[in-house]
C-alpha cells in the first residue's frame, strides 16, 4: 500500500498565519488597560482617538457642554454616541440626526430655550425678562376685562401679564389647579406682593378658564399663521403610549412661513380609545383638520 506524504509544513504555517492573525484582532481590540476599555461608556473622548469620524459641521454641536465641538459622548448604559446640551441635563441619541436636538435648541423654554437657529455658543438662553417680555407682548395682543377681587386698587400688577404668566408657571411643571386656594402659596405671594389678591382667582375653576382662554388665544394665533402660509402644509402623525398608559396620537402641521421660515405646530394630542388601525387614525387627523 503506497504511504501518503502529509503536508505538516503546510499546514504548520497556516496554522501559525492564523494565530498570528487572530493574536493581531485581539491585541489591538482586547489588550488596553481597563481605564481605556471604559472610556466610550464612562467620559467624552475627542477627535484625536477617532479621527476616522467624520468632522462635524452643524451647529448644535456648539452647545454641548465642551467648547471642542469633536468631543464625543456617549450614553453610560447603552455606549452608545449621544449629544448633550450644555444649558439643561437634555440629551439626544446622535443616530437619530441634528433635528430634535435643533429643536430643542431653537423652541421656546419651557421645551428649550429659545436660540436662534445657528446661535453660536456665546449666546445666552433665555432668560427671566425675555419670559417677561413675551408675557407683555402675548398680554397687550389680548387684554380681557376683569373686575378687582377686592377693594384694593392693585396698580403695581398688570392682571392681562399675570394670567399669563401663571397659566405658563402651571403648564411648565404640570401643577395642579387647586394651588391657588392654598393658603401657604398665597401667603408667599402676598409677602411678595399684597396686590397679587386683587388679581389672582382664589378657585380652581377659574383658573380652569384662564388656560382654556390661553389655549384659544393661542390656537387663534397657529390658524392664522398657517392661512397665511406661503407653502403647502404638510401633516405628519405619531402614535405613543403615554405614562398612564393612554394611546395618544400627536399631530403636527409643517410650512414655510410667509418670510420663508420653516415652521411647525401642534396641533392636537388626541386619546385613541378604538382601533389603532388606519381608518380610525385617519378620521382624527380629519377631524383636526377640519377644525
Amino acid at each position: 500500500m503506497p504511504q501518503q506524504r502529509l503536508p505538516f509544513v503546510k499546514w504548520s504555517q497556516r496554522r501559525e498565519s492564523s494565530i498570528s492573525v487572530d493574536f493581531s484582532d485581539y491585541s489591538g481590540q482586547h489588550l488596553h488597560s481597563p481605564d481605556e476599555s471604559e472610556t466610550p461608556k464612562s467620559r467624552p473622548c475627542t477627535a484625536s482617538t477617532t479621527s476616522s469620524i467624520k468632522p462635524r459641521t452643524s451647529w448644535i454641536f456648539s452647545h454641548m457642554p465642551d467648547e471642542e465641538i469633536e468631543t464625543r459622548y456617549y450614553n453610560e448604559r447603552t455606549g452608545k454616541e449621544e449629544w448633550r446640551c450644555k444649558h439643561c441635563d437634555r440629551t439626544y441619541a446622535c443616530s437619530g440626526g441634528t433635528a430634535a436636538p435643533a429643536k430643542h435648541l431653537t423652541d421656546p423654554p419651557p421645551d428649550g430655550h429659545g436660540l436662534l437657529r445657528g446661535a453660536p455658543r456665546t449666546t445666552k438662553v433665555t432668560t427671566i425678562r425675555t419670559i417677561l417680555e413675551r408675557a407683555r407682548a402675548v398680554a397687550e395682543e389680548n387684554p380681557h376685562k376683569r373686575r378687582r377681587l377686592n377693594d384694593q386698587p392693585g396698580d403695581s400688577i398688570n392682571p392681562d401679564q399675570l394670567e399669563v404668566l401663571y397659566v405658563r408657571f402651571i403648564r411648565a411643571y404640570s401643577l395642579p389647579f387647586r394651588l391657588v386656594e392654598c393658603p401657604e402659596f398665597r401667603a408667599l405671594l402676598a409677602y411678595i406682593n399684597k396686590d397679587v389678591d386683587t388679581w389672582l382667582p382664589d378657585t380652581h375653576e377659574t383658573i380652569r378658564k384662564w388656560i382654556m382662554r390661553q389655549y384659544e388665544d393661542q390656537k387663534e394665533k397657529v390658524k392664522q399663521r398657517i392661512q397665511s402660509a406661503k407653502s403647502r402644509i404638510h401633516i405628519s402623525c405619531d402614535l405613543w403610549t403615554s405614562p398612564n398608559s393612554l394611546a395618544i396620537l400627536g399631530i403636527v402641521a409643517h410650512y414655510v412661513t410667509e418670510d420663508g421660515q420653516l415652521e411647525h405646530h401642534v396641533l392636537a394630542l388626541k386619546d385613541i380609545d378604538s382601533e389603532h388601525d388606519g381608518s380610525h387614525l385617519a378620521v382624527a387627523v380629519l377631524n383636526v383638520v377640519d377644525e
